[in-house]
């Protein structure tokens, strides 16, 4: 039974998984995490210099349009690319996340490929809005949550194609570790 339980799961190729929005996590690693435990979970990251996961315009699935790293982070950041995640790297540790797996999903069952109205019944706390309005960048429907001040979840495009968890203070990037931690 369990020959076949593998068997079925290998099939079906890398799970979309749950994305842990309080805890910064998504498919067993997150904010926090040294590079190396995104090496032994995922392997090497792909090769390129875009921040978004391979394949993936930025424009067509929306997302924060502005974030940072806690201070003490600050430094040599990059992006470690998977397909379709990425994870984004400061001061060798994960400080923000990216998923736009088909099938990916918050705790609160909030699914890529959802609605934006989905947002508001799950998060009635969410701002969504227009993303670059009145810039000459292109615009896109974005939706934001406060987990708590400096840590945002975030949605992007209409249906929903992006989910995003960023911490950017030194307070949310503690409060996240002391959460993991237990």
């Amino acid at each position: 039974m369990l020959a076949e339980v593998l068997a079925l799961a290998a099939s079906m190729g890398t799970p979309a998984g749950v994305v842990d929005a309080g805890a910064a996590t998504y498919l067993g690693a997150g904010v926090g995490d040294r590079t190396r435990r995104l090496e032994r979970l995922f392997g090497q990251p792909l090769p390129g210099e875009n921040v978004m996961p391979p394949g993936v315009e930025y424009y067509d699935v929306g997302g924060p349009t502005s974030f940072t790293a806690p201070r003490r982070l600050r430094f040599r950041g990059r992006t470690w690319r998977y397909e379709g995640v990425s994870w984004h790297i400061n001061g060798g540790r994960v400080t923000a996340l990216t998923t736009v797996r088909q099938g990916a999903r918050t705790t609160r069952g909030l699914t890529i490929g959802d609605p934006q109205a989905r947002v508001l019944e799950l998060y009635p706390d969410a701002r969504c809005h227009t993303a670059n309005e009145g810039t000459e960048w292109a615009t896109f429907p974005l939706c934001e949550v406060r987990i708590r001040r400096g840590h945002k979840l975030w949605f992007g495009a209409e249906p929903v194609k992006s989910i995003w968890v960023t911490v950017e203070t030194e307070s949310a990037y503690d409060a996240v570790l002391r959460r993991r931690r237990g």
